[in-house]
């Protein structure tokens, strides 16, 4: 792994470690993480994880976590492209989960996971 982490990308004439670019992939999740958050507390008056309906604090958290890792894993992966610079590379992390959810959804073979209406009763 410290060969990956060693290797660079140039941008705008400044080589930046691939680990370095993943850092600030990170960084972009955690933007999204904490706007997504500011705007749950502000429309409900209260912490996401008690409000009715809402999620565990693990959930929550892991949740939060998981944006911020798919931030930094996008980043990385993108900085092999050599065309990846710091700013970049935050709006890739902040961006990551609909990236990869995009990338999903044109891969042979993905599974729909397209919402099913749900059939009436009567």
């Amino acid at each position: 792994m410290g060969k990956l982490m060693e290797e660079s990308a140039e941008y705008g004439g400044v080589r930046m470690a691939h680990g370095a670019l993943a850092v600030y992939g990170a960084f972009g999740g955690a933007l999204v993480s904490l706007a997504v958050f500011f705007t749950l507390v502000n429309t409900r008056h209260d912490w996401p994880w008690k409000a009715e309906g809402g999620p565990t604090v693990r959930v929550y958290l892991a949740g939060e976590a998981a944006r911020v890792l798919l931030g930094s894993g996008a980043a990385w992966g993108l900085a092999s492209t050599d065309e990846l610079g710091p700013l970049a590379a935050i709006i890739v992390g902040a961006g990551a989960p609909a990236i990869i959810d995009s990338w999903r959804r044109v891969s042979p073979g993905a599974p729909d996971r397209t919402p099913v209406a749900e059939e009436s009763g009567a």
